[in-house]
């Protein structure tokens, strides 16, 4: 089964729509919902729960088993999936649905092995997360700057291990 694309009047009245979806509501909105308050110390243990699994395999299989979850996630109907398709619809309208949908599937992929990549940044040693390091480009001007004193500012951008920045 093919979902539609969202037609240019959904995507203008999202906002309005979302008091008709819990789902979509803002998260301060959530706190008087019952089901939502019950279900979240769940959620995070389960995260905890797979984070901590994750940080016990190799990196290889991480890979794997985030290329798999992510590939699981294009078939459910979960928010991220949601959310992913409306972004898709909005930046990419020149593509047609069956482009948008394998971006996607490719964007749930990246996305689930990010999140289990993160389990050995958060879990290991230092000494082993620093070991996956390939490369670092300017590291003297940082150790300049802190060696004088100087305080940083460091610009990443939003993908990738950049919280390995702070090891």
């Amino acid at each position: 089964m093919v979902d539609e694309p969202h037609s240019p009047s959904e995507l203008d009245n999202a906002a309005s729509n979302a008091a008709h979806a819990p789902h979509l509501r803002p998260a301060r909105d959530r706190e008087d919902d019952e089901s939502y308050t019950r279900s979240a110390p769940l959620g995070a243990k389960l995260s905890e729960a797979l984070i901590r699994s994750a940080a016990v395999l190799p990196f290889g299989a991480v890979e794997r088993l985030g290329g798999w979850a992510g590939r699981c996630l294009a078939h459910a109907p979960l928010d991220l999936r949601s959310t992913t398709r409306i972004n898709l619809e909005l930046c990419f309208p020149e593509l047609d649905l069956a482009q948008r949908r394998a971006l996607e599937r490719e964007s749930l992929v990246q996305t689930s092995r990010t999140m289990l990549e993160f389990a050995g940044l958060w879990c290991w040693p230092a000494e082993r997360a620093l070991s996956l390091v390939r490369e670092v480009r300017g590291a003297e001007l940082l150790q300049t700057a802190r060696a004088q004193g100087r305080g940083v500012v460091l610009l990443a951008p939003h993908f990738g291990a950049w919280e390995i920045v702070g090891l």
